[in-house]
């Protein structure tokens, strides 16, 4: 190829926008914060990595139930190596890392939620320069994927619907709960009607959805 032709190819490339690099900038961030407080990868979890993101970019929830199992016990066993602090912001650690394994699968509601649930762990933890860090890059993946949300649809985002269900469901039914972080709000009120339904919760979801101040969408 001739210095032209790779010039060329070089300005016809897609480049990225601001947000998108606004984007890239928090993940590498956040990847920095989650070694920062103390968590790595072990050998067997960076092996889990590539498998892991093609099921979750994939949407195999069989798959994904059973790699995201065996790479956040694997974490598990090595933050239960911590005490103290530390033990606790190897955890943070953690919740971080599996976000942004949703990230390079291209789910960016599911990489956000996890970063709510790290945002409210070092909240509540009084680590607050790191949940100022995690709520920024928070901000930024949500704002970016706005534009891909069903544009009727103005009640939360994906992970505070999550959220609000897992402190009203019982136990049982969270973990199906957190599959549901990889879609757009409208279709996670579709997926918890279902999920309500079939449970026999003893509530209607229109009046549960209706009750929370929330937009029904396409249920």
């Amino acid at each position: 190829m001739t210095n032209e032709e790779a010039a060329k190819q070089a300005l016809d490339a897609p480049h990225p926008t601001p947000k998108e690099v606004e984007v890239a900038e928090g993940v590498a961030r956040m990847t920095e914060l989650s070694h920062q407080l103390g968590f790595s990868e072990s050998a067997q979890m960076h092996e889990l990595r590539a498998p892991l993101i093609e099921a979750m970019a994939g949407g195999d929830h069989t798959k994904i139930k059973e790699l995201l199992n065996r790479y956040q016990g694997a974490g598990e066993s090595i933050v239960e190596q911590l005490e103290g602090e530390a033990y606790t912001k190897g955890q943070i650690g953690l919740i971080i890392a599996t976000g942004l394994l949703w990230q390079a699968a291209g789910h960016d509601n599911s990489y956000a939620g996890e970063l709510y649930n790290a945002h409210q762990y070092a909240r509540n933890m009084h680590f607050d320069e790191e949940a100022q860090a995690i709520q920024a890059a928070r901000k930024t993946v949500l704002e970016a994927a706005e534009k891909s949300l069903n544009s009727e649809y103005v009640g939360p985002p994906t992970e505070e619907i999550v959220a609000v269900c897992k402190r009203e469901f019982p136990p049982e039914l969270h973990e199906e709960l957190d599959y549901l972080l990889t879609l757009p709000p409208g279709e996670v009120l579709e997926e918890v009607a279902s999920l309500m339904l079939g449970s026999d919760l003893g509530w209607e979801p229109l009046e549960f959805f209706a009750d929370q101040g929330w937009i029904e969408g396409n249920v």
